[in-house]
């Protein structure tokens, strides 16, 4: 295996997670931001997080999902004609 730095490489980089969208398609109209709830959100959020296999695993994911549901904001994004801009409703 090759190390990162030996491919010229920067040290990794990371971010922090500010905010959830949850993306829909509605090619019938213009894009925008709407409003969800939160069980919209974690519902999303396991839909995206695949199948935890073990019973470790799902209480993980489910403690995981729990935190983000808590602290961040979410919003949908609907695509569709047009720009619906960077700023979700808080």
């Amino acid at each position: 295996m090759i190390g990162y730095d030996a491919v010229g490489g920067r040290e990794p980089r990371s971010g922090s997670l500010t905010q959830i969208a949850l993306l829909a398609r509605d090619p019938d109209s213009l894009s925008r931001w709407e409003p969800v709830t939160p069980v919209d959100t974690t519902r999303a959020l396991w839909e995206s997080s695949g199948v935890p296999l073990t019973q470790i695993a799902r209480d993980n994911v489910s403690r995981a999902i729990g935190d983000l549901v808590r602290r961040l904001p979410a919003a949908r994004l609907v695509l569709g004609k047009g720009e619906a801009g960077f700023s979700p409703p808080r």
